[in-house]
This record gives structure tokens, sequence and C-alpha cells, in this order.
């Protein structure tokens, strides 16, 4: 009796922790219907009901069900692999999405199982990690600063032309 009620705890825990992870969780099937989608991922599309009767098509209104047999193949074919896609959220702009999707088979039913991710924030913060570099170099090359720089674990001495110019290289 302990055994069957400790396995109805680690079921329900493992259920609870799909429901609440960070991430958008989600099985789909053949018809690319969603079989689950966590409350993470009904909040990204800005869906409040479960996924019942959901399509990826609904998700991705640019997909047809010929782009999704083809995404459904190439997932079973592979296994494993990694897609990047927008999702339109009605009155904002697209959220651009990263997903690990693997084939799944269980209890004689297949699924694709996909873990996604929004990619607003990344792609925000590397924008502005180019434009502070940029700034940098256009600084630099207007101050015509030497600036050398040592890596000490891979012995690399980086310079830029001023320095190289400073101690008469050309």
């Amino acid at each position: 009796m302990d055994q069957r009620r400790e396995e109805s705890r680690r079921s329900r825990l493992a259920q609870f922790t799909l429901d609440n992870a960070l991430d958008f969780v989600y099985w789909i099937n053949e018809d690319g219907r969603f079989v689950y989608g966590n409350y993470s991922g009904m909040k990204l599309l800005g869906m409040e009901s479960e996924t019942d009767n959901l399509m990826i098509m609904d998700v991705v209104p640019s997909m047809t069900a010929a782009q999704w047999k083809r995404a459904w193949d190439n997932t079973k074919q592979k296994k494993t692999w990694k897609v990047e896609f927008e999702v339109p959220i009605q009155g904002q702009k697209p959220v651009p999405i990263e997903a690990i999707q693997s084939y799944l088979q269980f209890d004689g039913r297949e699924y694709v199982c996909g873990i996604a991710r929004d990619q607003s924030e990344r792609i925000k913060n590397r924008k502005e990690l180019m434009e502070s570099q940029q700034r940098l170099e256009l600084a630099i090359e207007g101050a015509r600063e030497g600036i050398w720089d040592w890596d000490i674990p891979t012995g690399k001495l980086h310079i830029n032309e001023y320095i190289a110019e400073m101690l008469g290289y050309d």
C-alpha cells in the first residue's frame, strides 16, 4: 500500500512540475492537435483556457497542414531537433520562440513533445550588447587609443592597430 501511495505522490509531483514549469511544455499528436500544454505555455500564447481542440496551425497561423506533416516526419526521423518560429499574439508583436522537440511513443500513441522558450529577452540583450560594442569601437577609433588584451590561459595577445602603430609596427 505504501508503494502505491508513493507512486501516486511521485506521479502528482511530476504533473505539478510540468504544469508549473517556466518554459512552455507541450505534446502534439500527429494531426497537429495539442494534447497537453502547461500554464506557462497558455500564458505565453495569451490564452487562459486549456489546449482543448487547439491545433498547431492556431498557434502558428503561417503553418499549413502540409508543413506540419513535414515537421512531424522530420521530428519522427531525427527523434530530437531544435526549431525557431514566431507566434503572433493578439494586439502585440510576434513572440520569437525557440523549441526543442522530441518524438515520443507512449501507450501505443505517438507525440511530439516540446519545450519552448520566449527568446525576446535574449534577442534584446544580444542587440544591446552589439550596440554597446559598436559604441566602444567608435570611441576607441575616434580617440585613436591603443588597446591590448592578453588572454593568459591561451597566451594569445590581442592588439588594435593604434597600439601596433604606437609600438612602431605597421
